[in-house]
């Protein structure tokens, strides 16, 4: 380790560059970083399960949506309130409220599509 010192202080302009060049060359692979959350990232590209899904949602016109799921956890405080209550219901509301504001989120209801 007192080696790699003694040559950075020796040579602080060389280890400047080298350490200008290899974060130029880690970076230039950022333009190519691909996020992907969709369920079909956990399968490889070109398969034929994912390919038959994605041909059937544009034949039958299928929206891409996302569901949210909403639970109680027993965390064993009778206070807190349940979904099943008008302060439940409340949650509900005000969190379909503060989805359907969010952009490309489309605002319609789907009660009843279970």
């Amino acid at each position: 380790m007192t080696r790699l010192v003694e040559a950075a202080l020796a040579r602080p302009r060389a280890c400047v560059a080298l350490a200008l060049a290899l974060t130029v060359v880690l970076g230039a692979g950022l333009a190519r970083l691909e996020l992907r959350t969709d369920g079909d990232s956990i399968y490889p590209d070109h398969n034929r399960v994912v390919d038959r899904t994605r041909a059937d949602a544009k034949a039958f016109d299928d929206p891409r949506q996302a569901i949210v799921l909403v639970t109680t956890r027993d965390s064993g405080d009778a206070s807190a309130p349940r979904l099943d209550s008008p302060q439940g219901l409340r949650f509900i509301a005000g969190a379909h409220r503060s989805l359907s504001a969010l952009p490309g989120v489309s605002p319609r209801t789907s009660a009843g599509h279970f």
